[in-house]
């Protein structure tokens, strides 16, 4: 019995090693289009940790050495979700779906009802160059 149960965690403990610490290369994309996403958030929700896509939109991590879920963000698309035991592999690929956001429209105003004065802007008397003068210069 025993020799039974030693066996089950050797067994239960090679199995579940090698995914663990194991390097993953990714790519996030555009489920529609297949457009890359850059700058995409990639998240460990139980570790708060994350990492960024790069401007290709590729990412690279090591798979923590217990169980966790990854939280892939970007603005304009879906938040999407994998354990990481559902990682496929070393080198996978994340489509996030689009999602369209409404924004209010925004109104600006000043309390001054005085214009403020920023740039003169004018012409040099001789050579017709075009010069601007900013409002902090000296005159």
């Amino acid at each position: 019995m025993y020799l039974f149960i030693a066996f089950l965690t050797v067994l239960t403990i090679n199995c579940g090693l090698p995914c663990f610490g194991q390097r993953v290369n990714g790519l996030v994309i555009n489920k529609e289009n297949g457009a890359v996403i850059p700058y995409a958030s990639i998240a460990f929700i139980k570790q708060n940790v994350g990492i960024s896509t790069d401007s290709n939109g590729r990412f690279q991590f090591k798979i923590p050495r217990f169980s966790d879920t990854l939280l892939i963000t970007s603005l304009g698309f879906e938040p999407y979700k994998i354990h990481t035991a559902e990682i496929p592999g070393n080198d996978f690929t994340i489509r996030l779906i689009p999602k369209i956001i409404q924004l209010n429209p925004v109104t600006i105003t000043s309390k001054s009802k005085k214009p403020i004065k920023l740039a003169e802007f004018g012409r040099c008397r001789g050579t017709g160059y075009v010069y601007i003068r900013y409002a902090h210069q000296a005159a």
